[in-house]
C-alpha cells in the first residue's frame, strides 16, 4: 500500500494541470484534497473495525487491503489520458536527482515557496496524527472510539477548508491564502497544547487546524 501511494500520489496531483484548464485548477485541487481526506477518515474508521474483526486472522486483513488496492487501480483507469512527460534516463543515484530537483525548485521562487508550504502542511499533519492517540489516552482519557473521532475531526476540517480555499481562489491559484493558512495552523496547534481534559475544546482546535491547513 505504501508503494502504491508513493507511485500514484504524485501522478494524481501532477495530472491536474493537464486534465483541467487553468481557471478550474483551484477548484479541481480542492475536490482532490477533499476526497483524499474523506478517504482518510473512512479508512481510519474502517481500519480499526477490520482489525477488531480479524485480529486473529491477519492474512484475511491482507486480502481485504489487497482488494482495496485493486479497486483503486481499476478506478484509476477511468482518469483521462494525458501526454507522456519529458523522458529522462533512469538513474540509480537518487541523491543526484534530488539535488538537481532542489536546485531547479530554488531557482523558481513561487515553486520553492509552494514546496515549503506543502512540506510544512504535511509535517504538521503527520506530527498531529501521531500525537492524537496520546492526546486521547493520556490527556483527555477518552475511549479508543472517541480518540479515533478526533482524527476524523481534523480530516473533516481539512475537507471543508479545501472547498473554502477553492471557492475563495475563484478562477486562479491564490497564493495569498497560504500565509493565512500557515498562521491559522500554528495558532490552532498552540491553543491545542493548552487544552486541559476538554474533549470539545480539543475537537474544535483540531477542526480549526485542519481547516486552515
Amino acid at each position: 500500500m505504501g508503494a502504491q501511494a508513493a507511485l500514484y500520489s504524485p501522478a494524481k496531483y501532477g495530472s491536474l494541470p493537464e486534465l483541467l484548464p487553468n481557471r478550474d485548477l483551484s477548484r479541481g485541487n480542492a475536490l482532490i484534497e477533499m476526497s483524499t481526506f474523506m478517504a482518510i477518515i473512512i479508512g481510519g474508521v474502517l481500519g480499526g473495525t477490520i482489525y477488531e474483526s480479524f485480529h486473529d486472522n491477519l492474512p484475511m486483513i491482507g486480502v481485504i487491503v489487497l482488494g482495496i488496492s485493486i479497486i483503486g487501480t481499476l478506478c484509476s483507469l477511468g482518469i483521462g489520458r494525458t501526454p507522456p512527460g519529458r523522458a529522462k534516463p533512469f538513474t540509480w543515484n537518487p541523491v543526484g536527482d534530488l539535488a538537481l530537483g532542489m536546485r531547479e525548485l530554488h531557482a523558481n521562487r513561487r515553486l520553492w515557496l509552494t514546496v515549503l508550504g506543502l512540506s510544512y502542511f504535511w509535517f504538521v499533519g503527520a506530527l498531529v496524527q501521531q500525537l492524537i492517540p496520546l492526546l486521547g489516552d493520556e490527556v483527555l482519557h477518552t475511549e479508543p472510539t472517541l480518540t479515533q473521532l478526533l482524527g476524523a475531526v481534523i480530516a473533516i476540517g481539512i475537507a471543508i477548508g479545501s472547498l473554502a480555499a477553492g471557492r475563495l481562489s475563484g478562477h486562479k491559484v491564490e497564493l495569498g491564502l497560504v500565509p493565512i493558512g500557515a498562521v491559522g495552523m500554528g495558532i490552532g496547534a498552540f491553543v491545542l497544547a493548552g487544552v486541559d481534559q476538554s474533549y470539545a475544546a480539543a475537537a474544535i482546535c483540531l477542526a480549526a487546524l485542519g481547516f486552515f491547513g
